[in-house]
């Protein structure tokens, strides 16, 4: 008996040694939105709400997180909308769920749903995560047409908020300019993607080549940023030269095209920051293909 209360004790020592860190935060919009579906002309009022929490666990090199939130629609006309039923429609393209069902009630919806949820191990040359991450690529504040994971959503009330992948990403630092990543990461479908990048600083700025594999999907793509001539305004561009085979309700067929950005910002002492982007894209998609 003192034996098992000896490696109890000892059990509850060791996490002792370890960090554990949690934030809650909220965020909340009262919004009047038009329709997102084409040829609906409304437009509905209604007010956003979600809670977080964020809890971060670190021992030595070994880390783990876990994001969650609570979402609330209320507004009676929206939650009972069209737009809506599109809403509810949306998930993480991951093998697994990772939200709750929508709950409706007298003026609103509600749900929750694990935002991020991974572990893994980090020193001063590797970094291997596994788990529901973010996986980033491209330099595009507004678009990121090089990123097929964590797409960026400009219409969106928080365009940085992108759906989870599933996935196992190691990155090595070749040296304190360069690096190598890759990727492999699973469908709701159970295939895999997969993708390789390399990073690195010339004297002019950052220089990326990304690469996107899948059943479906071809991509090589590329990424520069750099300050202009020492002024302070940061000029960037990327590009993706896609192969994707689209599949419609009536017909499938391969599409080939090339989308990439130009943009600049500059920010201001104040706090300010002022940012330009244009997305040129050589394949226009229509409403059926782009929904």
């Amino acid at each position: 008996m003192r034996k098992k209360i000896g490696l109890v004790l000892l059990g509850l020592i060791c996490p002792l040694y370890a960090d554990f860190d949690y934030t809650v935060n909220n965020t909340n919009f009262t919004i009047a939105q038009g329709s997102v579906l084409p040829n609906e002309d409304k437009t509905y009022l209604y007010n956003y709400n979600r809670l977080r929490f964020r809890g971060d666990y670190t021992d030595e090199n070994l880390f783990f997180t876990l994001i969650a939130d609570s979402v609330n629609y209320l507004g009676h006309d929206y939650v009972n909308s069209n737009s809506f039923e599109y809403v509810k429609q949306l998930e993480a393209d991951v093998p697994f769920k990772t939200q709750t069902a929508f709950n409706d009630y007298h003026e609103g919806n509600t749900y929750a749903k694990i935002y991020r949820l991974y572990g893994g191990y980090e020193d001063d040359k590797n970094r291997m995560v596994i788990g529901l991450q973010n996986i980033t690529m491209g330099v595009g504040r507004i678009w990121t047409p090089t990123n097929l994971f964590n797409p960026k959503n400009t219409y969106a009330l928080e365009p940085d908020e992108t759906y989870g992948v599933a996935a196992l990403s190691y990155t090595r630092h070749l040296n304190e300019t360069s690096q190598i990543s890759a990727v492999a990461s699973q469908k709701a479908d159970h295939s895999f993607k997969y993708a390789a990048s390399y990073k690195s600083y010339l004297e002019y700025g950052d220089v990326g080549i990304n690469l996107i594999h899948s059943n479906d999907t071809k991509m090589v793509g590329y990424e520069l940023e750099g300050d202009l001539s020492n002024t302070g305004v940061e000029v960037r561009s990327e590009g993706a030269y896609i192969q994707h085979d689209l599949k419609t309700v009536n017909a499938q067929e391969e599409k080939e095209f090339f989308q990439g950005i130009l943009g600049a910002d500059y920010g201001y002492e104040n706090g300010v920051t002022i940012v330009a982007e244009v997305l040129y894209s050589s394949q226009k998609f229509s409403d059926k293909e782009v929904f």
